[in-house]
């Protein structure tokens, strides 16, 4: 067992998380609070009384993503597909209509994915795939600069999206330097075509993508749609931005998620899965066990005839397109899922000091009085 030193306010004692095979612990010492949380057991043990949470499992949601080209609209100062070539796909849109046939049945979403997946050139194959598909799930990953001729085409098929993720990196002029649009402001396009879905049907996330960049920006936008009748009923997410020399430490990004959760009316979350399980456990709702979904997750990379296991990671090939056929690779499949294992534990080592003892201040009194409901 690993344990670290912290230090927390008004909390004293020891959390463990098991993460697959590794069990690590963080220790924090103050005088007001203190006891012992395990996730394996479900308990919290303090001086005075027991709190128990039964722990169970959310099943993993099997997804189909679909990757139509590299292509898109904008050019996003951070986006992981800069450095590659942007390419279309020649794939017949009934092979790929065959393909997805080959996966019917083990998948529950169909992730429409890019690039820009709604380009005017992939009009006909999209609504080609909600007509046969639409018993399945549809989520669209949009930068929604999208042409105003998608709008019938989404509420016509609301039924089928679970919901269509925007992003949105600010207010106007920091959203606008950062996701270009070389024809128009990018945040004005997505703000119109926003508000045309609005009574559609059709629901709509925003994703910001959170670095240093844009960090002290992001209260004037939550601040901004919170005054709008249209925006405010929209539910936002906090995304850091991973990977790069700008990504934001995990204290500033939890003390902003914190921060516009307690002065906001806007329904608001934060892309993490520790912080996630947390909220989840005390609401009595099944944990979040595995962290990308492998094995249950499927990318059709059109353009480079190929299966991945991780739709932003273009080396975990996992198989081949061929026309109407897809051939995989389970040995492959195994090998991405034993790098993740790697990578649970070096997150718990390195991440769990700063990122798990902050979100152990969810164990407030109220939070605690209301899981005993």
């Amino acid at each position: 067992m690993e344990c670290f030193d912290c230090q927390l306010n008004n909390l004293k004692g020891k959390f463990s998380l098991n993460d697959g095979d590794a069990l690590n612990s963080a220790s924090t010492k103050d005088n007001n609070l203190k006891g012992k949380f395990s996730l394996n057991d479900g308990l919290l043990s303090l001086e005075s009384h027991d709190l128990l949470f039964p722990v169970s499992w959310a099943e993993s949601t099997k997804r189909l993503y679909i990757i139509f080209s590299t292509r898109c609209n904008l050019r996003c100062v951070y986006c992981f597909q800069n450095e590659q070539r942007r390419t279309g796909s020649s794939i017949d849109k009934e092979d790929l209509y065959s393909l997805v046939r080959n996966f019917q049945n083990d998948i529950n979403e169909i992730v429409l994915f890019g690039g820009e997946p709604l380009l005017l050139e992939n009009m006909d194959v999209i609504e080609g795939l909600l007509s046969e598909f639409d018993y399945l799930k549809f989520i669209c990953f949009t930068n929604g600069n999208f042409d105003r001729s998608f709008i019938d085409l989404l509420k016509n098929y609301s039924y089928a999206f679970e919901r269509i993720v925007i992003t949105l990196d600010g207010p106007k002029y920091v959203h606008d330097k950062r996701r270009i649009n070389v024809k128009g402001s990018s945040y004005d396009i997505i703000v119109d075509n926003v508000k045309a879905l609005d009574s559609s049907g059709v629901s709509v996330d925003i994703q910001i993508n959170v670095d240093k960049n844009n960090e002290s920006a992001i209260e004037t936008l939550i601040a901004d749609v919170s005054q709008d009748t249209i925006l405010s009923k929209l539910h936002y997410c906090l995304n850091p931005v991973k990977y790069t020399e700008v990504c934001v430490n995990p204290p500033d990004l939890f003390n902003l998620y914190f921060r516009l959760k307690t002065c906001y009316p806007v329904s608001l979350s934060i892309n993490n899965r520790l912080l996630n399980n947390l909220e989840r456990l005390f609401s009595h709702e099944p944990l979040i066990k595995d962290r990308c979904g492998l094995k249950s997750t499927y990318v059709l990379d059109l353009p480079n005839e190929q299966v991945y296991a991780c739709p932003q990671n273009c080396t975990s090939v996992i198989g081949r397109i061929s026309g109407a056929n897809v051939e995989l690779n389970q040995k492959n499949i195994s090998s991405e899922m034993k790098q993740v294992c790697l990578l649970h534990q070096r997150d718990a080592r390195g991440v769990l000091i700063g990122w798990f003892v902050l979100t152990v201040a969810l164990l407030s009194p109220t939070l605690i009085t209301v899981a005993q409901r």
